[in-house]
């Protein structure tokens, strides 16, 4: 990891980590590795919170980008 952070805005919060390989492997090696080819979402789990906890990576070109709002 070299670089995590989180963020609110009028749409939800998010907490991001960029990640790279020490092994070499690729981008889309790591997305595959991590198991997140796709995003996932499902309930957040509190009692009077219904909006959805997403998780999901994105290959921002240079690193790989690991994310999860609600």
């Amino acid at each position: 990891m070299i670089n995590e952070g989180t963020s609110c805005g009028s749409g939800g919060c998010w907490r991001v980590a960029t990640v790279t390989s020490g092994d070499g492997l690729s981008r889309p090696e790591i997305i595959r590795e991590l198991g997140l080819q796709h995003e996932s979402c499902h309930s957040s789990g509190w009692l009077l919170d219904w909006r959805d906890l997403c998780v999901g990576a994105r290959d921002n070109g240079e690193n790989v980008t690991i994310y999860a709002g609600w």
